[in-house]
């Protein structure tokens, strides 16, 4: 089955203004979390991080920061993004999830030739 991803809007910075549009409160970073789920119980998660620089264009709609929607902060990241870089890490997710699932690596701290020592010689 499919998995499904959520963002989370972790923080905001925001330059307190007015800028030269009389804006006050304009974001600038969107420091986001991007999870991928599957649907076993309990599931298996991966995550991926990162900040967003936000530039605003004269075209766009001015939105008050206090009524900012998660949805529209969400969009602003996904679209500096750009669709092959979400694709891409999206997929990059899965791959974490079905090495959970079913691994093909491992790593240990027990070195090999520690593992059969020989006897301690008796004096």
């Amino acid at each position: 089955m499919a998995n499904t991803y959520s963002w989370t809007i972790q923080q905001l910075a925001y330059e307190i203004g007015p800028d030269s549009d009389g804006h006050r409160d304009v974001v600038y970073i969107v420091d986001w979390l991007l999870t991928a789920s599957d649907e076993e119980d309990p599931p298996h998660n991966a995550r991926w991080s990162g900040i967003t620089h936000v530039t605003r264009e004269a075209a766009i709609d001015w939105i008050p920061y206090e009524e900012l929607t998660e949805a529209v902060v969400v969009g602003w990241v996904e679209e500096d993004m750009g669709e092959d870089e979400l694709v891409a890490m999206k997929s990059k997710l899965d791959a974490q999830i079905a090495e959970d699932v079913a691994p093909t690596r491992k790593t240990s701290r027990t070195m090999p030739w520690e593992l059969s020592a020989p006897p301690a010689q008796e004096e």
